[in-house]
């Protein structure tokens, strides 16, 4: 595709997009992902451009949540209140920059600055989980240190969320049932907590503990 061509296809694709995207309930967003599949531009252009590789990202975190979220209760998604490609950049920036300056160990204050805009936009650990995973080196590092501060901000459900969904694409590492099994205690989800304990392949003499003294509660509770 020359360049005038392909830039002339994108002026049109961008402005078919926002115009869909002003309706954003769960029937828009089905029937934008199916025209996107039959676009033949956007199949073209959806990895050339910023603007349509965020899109397309949103597009697969919204066929995930919609596999998830409801069972949560969750009623949000990561197009609630979106209206346009230039809100999609800003919800994807977002986490992108938090997981930047997390992995750059810049100080917690200006991480906690971003993580406070994702909390109030409401996005899910699921959309946090994929854009963290693809966007930095270190990514189930990050996906720790993130999960560590949603904690201390008792978003327990989203930590546990992007931790579940870190866990599919690392199902060896410990270090992330171990920060679940944290945040289901924060909760005090016992039952939960030990399900994720239970998981661990190598527990240390302190998680073995752990497992026993939370048997007995949970077996004294059902007596």
């Amino acid at each position: 595709m020359k360049i005038e061509k392909q830039y002339s296809a994108l002026l049109e694709l961008e402005k078919e997009i926002n115009e869909r995207l002003k309706k954003n309930d769960f029937v828009s967003i089905k029937e934008l992902i199916l025209w996107l599949a039959k676009s033949s531009d956007f199949q073209k252009l959806k990895k050339k451009e910023n603007s349509l590789i965020m899109l397309d990202a949103f597009c697969g975190i919204w066929l995930e949540e919609m596999k998830q979220l409801p069972d949560w209760g969750i009623l949000d998604n990561i197009f609630s209140s979106v209206s346009s490609l230039n809100d999609i950049e800003e919800r994807y920036q977002n986490i992108k920059f938090l997981a930047l300056r997390v992995e750059n160990n810049v100080p917690e204050e200006f991480c906690i600055d971003l993580l406070d805009k994702v909390i109030e936009q409401k996005i899910s650990g699921i959309a946090i989980g994929r854009i963290v995973i693809s966007e930095t080196l270190n990514g189930v590092e990050n996906i720790l240190k993130i999960a560590r501060l949603l904690k201390e901000k008792m978003q327990l459900i989203t930590a546990i969320l992007m931790l579940e969904y870190t866990h599919k694409g690392h199902p060896e590492n410990d270090d992330i049932l171990l920060e679940m099994a944290g945040c289901w205690m924060e909760g005090q989800q016992w039952e939960k907590t030990l399900e994720c304990l239970l998981l661990i392949k190598k527990p240390d003499p302190s998680v073995k503990e752990l497992i026993q003294e939370l048997e007995k509660m949970i077996n004294h509770e059902t007596i």
